[in-house]
């Protein structure tokens, strides 16, 4: 009798074994990926930014694109629909003002100096891909908000006409599977990190999410983690069994940071410092941005120790705005089909 429980229990956790599997594989397309990382290996976080030229702006992706490196931005959609590329949802932090981005049209939103600069103001999208022209290689994040699938379409209306590499990533596994079902040769990304002790509190589709359960639903072509989450559990089984993807590493801040997340992440979305790229510059800090150090918790991005009191004051200063900002949003997408 003994030996048929055992063996019950075996092929239960055998069971249980594959569907995790089957639940957490990540899409198969290495070889567009590593064609895509091979472009550039290093992607400038907002943009190539500094006191002088605020994040998200057009002079920081002109800088970015002059110095050879690849660029990361954020689009949300404005009152009036047009995609505008900005991180954070209200305007206090750049702008200097009160209320949301989404409140504004873009006209209205032009004419607020960005970071106090005269002159310089959240750019469209479409203005954005108008000055990179190809030049540089994109990943483009779409927020984890209410709406999302208004903000992708209009983001993929202008993307379709585009003439240039670029990757659509996000912490909503479901604009992942929006692509998967209407955009498939449109490279994908799942973003993720270490939930606990960053949220309040996590809904059982953001538990799903940070355990990759939600990859069978949106079939990542690569994983963007918290590069200080490294060791998390889900992680860490992630890239044991699925060592042939594609991971890159979110936001790395430093020489020294860049040598902590180790050989692998195929990619690197940093700031604050510039990596050397190939056949440019010496690697070299660069000047910090005292617009993007002086981030709300609330308003920015992560750190994976959560016992010290500094390193989770810095994790939730890291904290992606947008994750917490629709949990509600996040249930009801977990029905959708995929």
């Amino acid at each position: 009798m003994g030996w048929i429980i055992a063996s019950i229990v075996l092929a239960v956790c055998l069971l249980l074994s594959l569907l995790f599997l089957w639940l957490t594989h990540p899409r198969s397309r290495r070889a567009e990926m590593v064609r895509f990382a091979e472009r550039c290996r290093y992607f400038a976080h907002r943009g190539l930014h500094d006191d002088e030229k605020p994040e998200n702006s057009l002079p920081a992706f002109a800088a970015a694109v002059e110095a050879g490196y690849g660029i990361e931005l954020d689009v949300q959609l404005s009152s009036d629909g047009v995609p505008v590329v900005c991180h954070d949802d209200r305007l206090t932090r750049m702008c200097g003002v009160e209320g949301r981005v989404c409140d504004r049209t873009a006209a209205e939103l032009c004419e607020l100096p960005l970071a106090g600069r005269e002159g310089v103001c959240i750019p469209t999208f479409a203005d954005v891909l108008a000055a990179v022209g190809g030049r540089s290689p994109l990943i483009v994040e779409i927020k984890y908000a209410a709406g999302w699938q208004v903000t992708l379409e209009a983001a993929m209306a202008l993307l379709d006409a585009y003439d240039g590499p670029y990757c659509i990533e996000s912490f909503h596994p479901m604009v992942l599977s929006w692509l998967r079902r209407h955009r498939q040769r449109v490279l994908r990304g799942q973003l993720n990190m270490r939930l606990r002790g960053v949220l309040p509190r996590r809904t059982a589709f953001q538990v799903c999410g940070e355990w990759f359960l939600t990859n069978c639903v949106a079939r990542p072509d690569f994983v963007a983690y918290n590069h200080r989450d490294k060791g998390h559990l889900p992680f860490k089984l992630q890239t044991r069994l699925f060592p042939a993807a594609t991971y890159i590493a979110w936001t790395v801040r430093s020489e020294e940071e860049e040598r902590e997340a180790g050989p692998i992440f195929d990619a690197i979305i940093f700031e604050n410092y510039r990596p050397p790229v190939a056949g440019g510059n010496e690697t070299e800090e660069a000047p910090k941005d005292s617009a993007s150090e002086s981030e709300t918790p609330a308003e920015s991005n992560g750190d994976a120790s959560p016992d010290a009191p500094a390193a989770a004051d810095e994790r939730a200063a890291d904290r992606p705005a947008d994750i917490e900002a629709a949990p509600a949003d996040a249930d009801k997408a977990g029905g959708e089909p995929a």
